[in-house]
């Protein structure tokens, strides 16, 4: 029972969770003032504005620096890893949408359809901006500073 009211009560999880939340329903903002398409599905997806990974490394960071330390290990690390998922979001997995894209267009410009090209086509939208990282970098930092200042 101890574990569920320590976890229930870990500040850091709770913003980080938050972080990630806000960002995804800002997504279902954008869209369906953008595109008039108020679909619930955009919380579940990947890619788009702003990145919740960021939003949720970026705030994992501040934390642990405000409880650890800012010249902790910990927080090094979390840098660290901060900076590589923000990287990852904006480089491999921004290059990763635009091959689908394209792959989609050469399927469907041949017709093809297999297991590797399935008929509702490839995700296109796995990646970020580097817009849309530092929106959700930004984001996951004003999120950890209202969690450190409530």
């Amino acid at each position: 029972m101890r574990f569920f009211t320590e976890l229930f009560q870990n500040k850091t999880l709770f913003c980080v969770s938050t972080a990630w939340f806000v960002a995804q329903a800002i997504k279902i903002l954008i869209q369906g003032i953008r595109d008039k398409d108020w679909s619930f599905r955009y919380f579940f997806n990947s890619g788009g504005m702003p990145s919740s990974h960021s939003a949720s490394v970026a705030a994992l960071a501040v934390m642990v620096g405000y409880y650890e330390g800012y010249d902790s290990s910990i927080f090094a690390a979390t840098v660290l890893f901060m900076f590589v998922v923000m990287y990852d979001a904006a480089g491999v997995r921004l290059e990763t949408g635009r091959q689908g894209k394209a792959l989609n267009s050469l399927a469907d410009f041949f017709k093809l359809e297999d297991e590797l090209i399935p008929a509702k086509g490839l995700k296109e939208q796995v990646g970020h901006s580097p817009l849309q990282v530092f929106a959700g970098g930004l984001l996951g930092v004003l999120c950890a500073v209202f969690f450190i200042i409530v």
